[in-house]
């Protein structure tokens, strides 16, 4: 256990905390962290995206098991993040943001820098394979449970046409698409083209990182503790439990995929998980909350989660 930490999670942690300390000392002005971050989210991680689908073999890594391991345990997950919120007195829509928090990881800040120290850059494949399906799953499931939510009468024609605009918009999925462009195309890009994406690709994991600490800085716990822990527990307790469960005994995946798999489930949620809120103008301050706890928690929860996998 205590290897793991320090030579898996603790060098992502103290980047982290780099961050953090950046920006609360002021060494690193508040104001520039957003523009960090819209660096990483709008460039650097999209091109690593890109840099990683293009060379995927699509006929072996896009497994339907590999995709249903995952994604079945998360509808679960999301199911039960709704019920639970609805429990704790949360309106449907209010729920439904709550149950999003539930399922949304933070694949790439946290998710892909920890893999890659656990299980070198090989294994990132899997990750890649369910990067690029997570961000558009998750968004249209969330939008249409939230539309199907509302008091009123739904307008499905706006809602598809929102949904459509968001996803077409996202610079994650636009590099995910381009990459698997360039991939069925065959596409070979020129040397001084290839090198330049490699990087800016190459940033994106530290520069994330970092970034990820200033965004810290801004956010607190307020809102119920209960239901912040309901959520904060599907999200790394719940999720890689069922995702465990689905890989390895009923799909019975090779257990280098297994490992993989379960540990990106185990990832806290996202910042995603408090923009959805924030779009929707619902449990922004408790989605904030969740982000944070999580993200703290999971310096805890990984280290478990990596010494369970690692027996298997």
């Amino acid at each position: 256990m205590i290897g793991i930490i320090f030579n898996i999670i603790a060098p992502v942690a103290i980047v982290i905390l780099f961050g953090y300390i950046g920006v609360k000392l002021n060494f690193f002005p508040k104001e520039g962290v957003p523009y960090v971050t819209k660096f990483v989210h709008s460039f650097s991680v999209p091109l690593l995206l890109f840099n990683a689908v293009r060379q995927i073999d699509f006929a072996e890594s896009y497994d339907p098991k590999i995709l249903a391991g995952y994604f079945l345990p998360l509808l679960i997950v999301f199911g039960i993040g709704i019920f639970s919120a609805r429990r704790f007195g949360k309106g449907p829509q209010a729920s439904v943001v709550l149950g999003f928090c539930a399922i949304f990881a933070n694949s790439v800040y946290i998710g892909l820098p920890v893999s890659e120290r656990a299980f070198g850059v090989d294994s990132l494949m899997i990750n890649f394979v369910i990067l690029s399906v997570h961000a558009p799953f998750c968004y249209v499931l969330g939008a249409i449970s939230i539309q199907l939510a509302r008091p009123d009468p739904v307008k499905w024609s706006s809602t598809v046409t929102n949904i459509f605009k968001d996803l077409v918009q996202n610079p994650l999925i636009i590099g995910t698409s381009l990459g698997a462009m360039v991939n069925l195309l065959g596409i070979e890009l020129p040397e001084v083209l290839d090198d330049s994406i490699h990087m800016l690709a190459q940033a994106a994991l530290p520069v994330a990182l970092f970034s990820l600490g200033g965004v810290l800085t801004g956010l607190k716990i307020k809102g119920e503790v209960l239901q912040i822990a309901s959520i904060v527990a599907l999200r790394m307790a719940l999720h890689p439990a069922l995702v465990l469960i689905t890989t390895l005994y009923i799909f019975r995946l090779e257990i280098f995929i297994v490992q993989s798999m379960v540990l990106i489930a185990a990832i806290p949620t996202g910042t995603n998980g408090f923009i959805f809120a924030a779009l929707y103008k619902r449990e922004e301050e408790m989605a904030a909350s969740i982000v944070f706890v999580a993200t703290l928690l999971s310096l805890f929860t990984l280290p478990i989660w990596l010494v369970i996998i690692n027996q298997l």
